[in-house]
């Protein structure tokens, strides 16, 4: 009787300190932010008898310890765990864009699709505007019905928007939080950003010109309907793309970092 008494007790107490401890882990980790290790995750390790937040880069992940993430570059993990065993790994930063599966598809971008993502893109930014500018949308107005003047002025839009500095030109620091946003959604935008970019001499810094960022969503020349469209060679010929590139801060915050 006494046995089965600490078998039930145990049963409710358990979870209880279980729930506890991970509630304790959750508000030690909540505000702090990992940059040693590179790649590098919070986890509370007792130090001297207490509890402390510290960054560490995860050797093993159990089967079970949660579910799917996916990281800013659109790439799927099955863990959070996993995400950060592979970037400790590489040496590199890469944040996790939400707790749960991409989005996209985590199959490469084929040739089709990336001649296709512009106009995918300058639609999208079309119902932004108008979204902006009339507080609703036209789900049945489609970008390539549309002349190459208003495709003009959506383009401009969307980099005016863009454009903190108003330099006109599109810098890294300019892109990162957009191309972070949009790569866990269209597995297309990695290659996009890739092409249009270009590299300023003696810097890694790279801009984007009003002239390349027309040019690459398509507005300089307007493309045919969709009927009349040249199908793409090699159609189902995956694009390269580039490696996952390691996450530079813009700004510093204010959150601890873990020792």
């Amino acid at each position: 009787m006494t046995r089965l008494l600490w078998i039930a007790v145990l049963g409710l107490v358990l979870p209880l300190v279980l729930s506890q401890s991970v509630e304790q882990e959750d508000d030690l980790c909540k505000d702090v932010k990992c940059k040693k290790p590179r790649g590098s995750w919070c986890q509370v390790v007792e130090v001297d008898g207490s509890p402390k937040a510290t960054c560490v880069c995860p050797k093993t992940c159990p089967g079970d310890q949660g579910s799917p993430v996916c990281s800013v570059f659109g790439k799927q993990y099955d863990s959070a765990c996993e995400l950060h065993k592979y970037a400790c790994k590489r040496r590199k930063t890469i944040p996790m864009a939400f707790d749960k599966p991409c989005i996209a598809s985590q199959k490469a971008c084929t040739t089709d699709e990336f001649l296709q993502f512009p106009s995918r893109l300058l639609e999208w930014f079309m119902h932004l505007k108008e979204k902006n500018e009339f507080g609703r949308i036209d789900p049945n107005r489609r970008i390539t019905l549309v002349d190459n003047a208003l495709r003009m002025q959506v383009a401009m839009w969307k980099f005016d928007s863009l454009d903190r500095n108003n330099d006109r030109e599109l810098d890294k620091a300019e892109l990162l939080k957009f191309r972070y946003s949009l790569m866990p959604l269209e597995h297309c935008a990695a290659p996009f950003f890739t092409r249009c970019a270009k590299r300023i001499q003696g810097t890694d810094t790279k801009k984007i010109s009003v002239a390349e960022w027309s040019g690459c969503l398509n507005v300089n020349i307007g493309p045919a309907p969709e009927s009349e469209a040249e199908p793409a060679q090699n159609q189902e010929e995956p694009v390269v793309e580039e490696e996952e590139e390691d996450v530079e801060e813009e700004e510093e915050d204010d959150a601890p970092e873990a020792v």
